[in-house]
Formats: C-alpha cells, structure tokens, sequence
C-alpha cells in the first residue's frame, strides 16, 4: 500500500498542475494520467487508503475540477473512476437489511 501513495501523489500533482517541468498538461497526457489514476485506485493496490476522509476529499475536489473544465473524454474516465470507488467502497460490500 505505501507504494500506492507514491503513485497517487505523482498522478494526483501531474493533474493539479504541479508536473516537474512545469508546463500545463496536454488533454492527451491528462487522459494517460487519468488512465493510470483508473487503475492504482482500486482495492488490489490501494486497499481502502483512498477512502481516507484527506485523500477521499481532496480526489473528489480534483474529479470535480476536472469534470467541470474538460472534454467529454476526461468527464468519462472521471466518471469512471468514481463509479469504480461506489462499486469498491466498503459500505457498498456490506449487506443491507
């Protein structure tokens, strides 16, 4: 799990706009990091971290960012991935009676 927070903070900084040689994503790299964001937040590799209420907030402020400034293919990974943490949340596993 400690290598997933490695992961995410690159990811999570390259979206915010803070990429190591400065300079704005393209849309292009902004859906690669996206794609790769898709795929470290689920159970196998982040166990529950992302649901931490830090990390599980400031993702949701970002997902909201993005899908109000970016293009249809952006919204549908963000959407995506938001579906993907409804799906593996903890609550969601848990039978309700």
């Amino acid at each position: 799990m400690a290598f997933f927070f490695v992961l995410f903070v690159i990811a999570f900084g390259a979206l915010v706009g803070r990429s190591t040689n400065n300079t704005t994503l393209t849309s292009e790299r902004t859906l690669a990091v996206l794609r790769a964001m898709q795929k470290i937040v689920r159970p196998s590799v982040a166990g529950l971290a992302i649901y931490q209420e830090a990390i599980f907030s400031e993702s949701m402020d970002l997902f909201d960012r993005l899908i109000l400034t970016e293009g249809v293919e952006v919204q549908t990974i963000v959407v995506q991935i938001a579906h993907g943490l409804c799906l593996s949340h903890p609550s969601a596993r848990r039978s309700h009676k």
